[in-house]
């Protein structure tokens, strides 16, 4: 059935992130998401990276790397978006155009090296690192 459709648009139905919030997609290079996270760190004393849909398993592997060998304060929000995708059919024009409705799963993770002053749902105190013990 769907083979007689083609996508014409998606429509976002969120408030993209702002400029300075590392995002994350499912085929961008994981070092360049480290590098700016890195910076952003470094000039604002926190970093938030943020995912949506195969994002989101880049976000946390951004996180990842940036807390290791760090001690950093962390706050994860898991929810949802909601996007509207429009096909048109093809070629037989006596098909109706439809709109599908998706959920998106997304995270936002906040890193900080500062103790938040209010500790949410989602927060992660900084792991304590020993590096004398190697794990077996």
């Amino acid at each position: 059935m769907m083979e007689n459709y083609e996508k014409t648009k998606v429509t976002k139905n969120y408030k993209e992130a702002d400029n300075d919030v590392v995002k994350c997609s499912q085929h961008g290079k994981l070092h360049g998401y480290v590098h700016f996270a890195r910076k952003q760190l470094n000039k604002n004393r926190t970093v938030t990276i943020s995912g949506i849909g195969g994002g989101v398993g880049k976000a946390v592997s951004t996180a990842e790397l940036l807390k290791k060998n760090t001690s950093l304060h962390q706050t994860n929000r898991v929810f949802f978006v909601s996007m509207t995708e429009h096909w048109e059919p093809k070629e037989n024009k006596e098909l109706l155009n439809i709109e599908v409705e998706r959920k998106v799963p997304s995270i936002q993770i906040k890193l900080s090296p500062d103790e938040p002053e209010v500790k949410e749902l989602g927060y992660q105190p900084p792991e304590m690192v020993n590096h004398n013990h190697l794990p077996c």
